[in-house]
């Protein structure tokens, strides 16, 4: 109730669901877009739940104003903010930097790229998530953005499979600090600043975002979020992979929603071996310039 009351209610709360439209609602989390976006996000979820309700009772009709994907993603847009990542092409040799740093924040960093997961996703992995046999780690709901959809499976590349039989089972945490809790969400950042110094000491250019560097004229380095989504949502959709990857399967590794009328609601299929030509594909990739 104190959610609604601070962010929704003063901007909206007197607007009638069937005159909602997306300028209302870019108004209502404008403020806190760029420097609190989970707030924003938390509005944009109850405005949209609202909504569809209001639809499915017939108060409502039209584009759901709280969806980015239309009106409001235009509106939103100058605005944006993404996070910094490293071109497709530079993947495989920060693969090579990466796999020289022996530790276990290296490890959890590489594991996030390689399953194209969120941060929360592999820091509160839990070895009872991991079947090795059927090669699948299963992430519990509260560390999906996407809520309601329930737990969210991974299916594992062949290389996720050798990172995680070769880590040390200290405690039930897959990817525990020196205290044998999970890291920190800033700690996969921390790796890659660390990596980029390395490079740039050694007369690199660094791990830098090429388009957002050239158009702020200084480095910008990448970020794992950046990296593990944007870069790897880029290459399923560069050239021959365009062709050979579904789709489909590529969203639902990354957790997203199926969009439809009913955001997905009726989509039920898991599309496993989709999912799976995915991961490998993008491990193969990750992997193209480490000897075996």
């Amino acid at each position: 109730m104190r959610f609604l009351n601070n962010y929704i209610r003063p901007v909206i709360g007197q607007i009638p669901i069937a005159e909602l439209n997306a300028h209302h609602v870019f108004d209502t989390i404008i403020s806190s877009y760029q420097n609190k976006p989970n707030t924003a996000e938390k509005c944009l979820t109850v405005i949209s739940s609202f909504w569809k309700w209001s639809r499915a009772k017939g108060w409502a009709e039209g584009e759901n104003p709280a969806d980015r994907k239309g009106s409001l993603g235009v509106l939103l847009e100058p605005y944006k903010n993404n996070n910094p990542a490293l071109a497709p092409e530079d993947i495989p040799d920060f693969f090579v930097a990466l796999r020289g740093m022996d530790t276990s924040s290296a490890r959890l960093t590489e594991f996030l790229i390689l399953t194209a997961a969120r941060s929360k996703m592999g820091r509160l992995l839990k070895w009872t998530d991991i079947d090795f046999k059927k090669k699948l780690a299963i992430v519990d709901e509260s560390s999906v953005k996407t809520k309601g959809k329930g737990k969210h499976t991974i299916f594992l590349s062949d290389q996720a499979i050798d990172l995680l039989k070769n880590l040390h089972a200290e405690c039930e945490w897959v990817f525990p600090n020196i205290k044998r809790k999970p890291f920190s969400d800033a700690t996969p950042g921390d790796v890659i600043r660390r990596l980029h110094e390395e490079s740039i000491a050694k007369g690199g250019r660094g791990w830098i975002d090429p388009e957002q560097s050239e158009q702020k004229g200084k480095p910008v380095v990448a970020t794992v979020h950046g990296t593990a989504r944007s870069s790897f949502k880029t290459w399923t959709r560069t050239g021959e992979n365009r062709k050979t990857l579904d789709e489909e399967a590529v969203e639902l590794c990354m957790a997203h929603n199926l969009k439809d009328a009913y955001d997905g609601a009726y989509n039920r299929a898991k599309l496993e071996s989709e999912r799976r030509e995915v991961m490998q594909a993008w491990a193969d990739y990750c992997y193209s310039k480490i000897k075996a």
